[in-house]
This record gives C-alpha cells, structure tokens and sequence, in this order.
C-alpha cells in the first residue's frame, strides 16, 4: 500500500495582506540534506523551501537566493515580513514522476482556503503562481466578475478582473462581504521561458506591492 504523503500547511506571520498560491501542494519535508530524519519543528520551517518560487521572491525582495538553512530563513521571513502567506489552491501533493494525464484525472482536492481566510481578515488579495493555479481555484471556489480562463500573466482591471467573496468576520449576522482581486502571476517555473526571473519578478512586484507592507 503507497504511503500518504503529507502536504504542506499554509506559512504566514501573524497579519498577513496577500495569499499566495501554487496550484498542487509541496511534500512535508521529512528528511534534512544529511539524510537525517527532521524533528517536526525543523520539518515545519522548511516548507516550500525548494519552490521556484523563492527564486522570483529572492529578487523581488532584494534577499539572495538561499544556499543554506540560515540564507532559506533570512528569505523566508523577509517575504513573511511584507504581508505575503504561503499555500496551495489543492491538497493534492505535486509528484513530477505521475503522469499527467493521470494527475488531471485523479482526485483533487481544494485546501479549506475559505476557512483560512475567515481566520486571517487582514488578507485583501489572492493571487496565483500561474495561470493554471488560478484557473484550479476557480473550478472550485465560486468567484465573481471575468471571462472565461485568463491567459496572460497579470489580471488586469475592469471586465477581466475576478473576485473572491467572502463574508466578513465581524459581520456575519447581515452578511456583509468582502472582495479579494484574484492577481495571476507569471510562473516561476523554469519551464517558462518567456522571460526571466528578473522580468518575472518586477511582474510580481507591480501586482503585489499595492497590498503588501511596504518596508
């Protein structure tokens, strides 16, 4: 019987602006470099540490690329510090060696990202990793505004833009909602090759910095 792979769990300081999304989720890590088995504290703080992701957010934020445990820190909570929380659209945990016909068909399953947000109301915008992450979340969270799939790098205003509700916290009883802008940002992938990190990274900036803490 396959063994059940962990995914991992949302990252964020206390007060975070902007929820950041991949599509599939990133394996718990279980193991260190040196083979050895983690204590679940240290597995806990190197969630995502091998991401693309952190390469767009190493030039974004001014942090260099991490070589160590010490430089995966300094960038991950330099990234924390501006208000950025860290999670996947699925639960599903990301295997590079399944087949990809395979994947679309098998199961997914959303994270409670509507949960997440309820608990952290000092988050105003959502934004994706990728086109396909956006369009994951929203086959299966109700969203308003847009047409039809995005298919560039940054949702833009008016018609295009899509939303979000969701209620707010300290309003349930006459269900006052709040609307958080879905953002698309370029992959951070290696496969895409249409720009570079650097390019990649002033995207981000330019659609993230109206949300983030500025420092």
């Amino acid at each position: 019987q396959p063994t059940t792979i962990a995914p991992c769990g949302p990252i964020h300081h206390s007060n975070p602006t902007v929820l950041l999304m991949g599509e599939t989720a990133s394996p718990m890590p279980t193991h260190g470099n040196d083979g050895k088995e983690l204590h679940p504290s240290n597995a806990s703080l190197l969630q995502y540490n091998e991401r693309s992701m952190w390469n767009v957010l190493s030039v974004m934020v001014g942090v260099p690329k991490h070589t160590d445990m010490i430089g995966y820190k300094l960038l991950r909570e330099t990234a924390l510090s501006r208000g950025i929380a860290i999670w996947d659209v699925l639960s599903n945990v990301h295997n590079q060696q399944r087949n990809k016909k395979k994947q679309k068909q098998s199961n997914s399953h959303p994270n409670d990202i509507a949960k997440f947000l309820m608990e952290h109301p000092s988050i105003v915008a959502l934004a994706f990793i990728g086109v396909r992450a956006c369009n994951t979340f929203c086959k299966h969270f109700d969203v308003l505004g847009g047409n039809g799939d995005d298919n560039d790098h940054g949702v833009g205003g008016g018609e295009k833009r899509k939303y979000y509700s969701i209620l707010r916290q300290e309003d349930r009883g006459d269900s006052s909602q709040r609307l958080l802008p879905l953002l698309v940002l370029p992959s951070s992938s290696a496969s895409n090759r249409r720009m570079s990190i650097h390019d990649k990274a002033k995207i981000w900036d330019e659609q993230l910095a109206p949300f983030l803490v500025q420092k």
